[in-house]
């Protein structure tokens, strides 16, 4: 996560002062923007508390990441 940040902090500061996402990817961006703080939680609740039903969960949780990805891929 921490190399992906870097990637998305230096393609903005490449392309300011316009902005980065084209308009059309926007709303998927922002969905997964609002989607990966609280899987990144989920993940360190299910292995600080060796939780196998919860990470079990988030695996099926998993597949809204990927179709938000796919509907990236559509949009651009």
């Amino acid at each position: 996560m921490g190399g992906l940040a870097t990637h998305v902090a230096k393609i903005a500061r490449l392309r300011h002062p316009t902005p980065a996402v084209p308009p059309e990817a926007r709303p998927v961006i922002e969905d997964m923007g609002r989607t990966a703080p609280v899987r990144a939680t989920e993940t360190q609740l299910a292995l600080r508390h060796v939780d196998a039903e919860r990470a079990e969960e988030l695996v099926a949780a998993d597949t809204v990441m990927d179709e938000m990805h796919r509907r990236l891929f559509t949009v651009t």
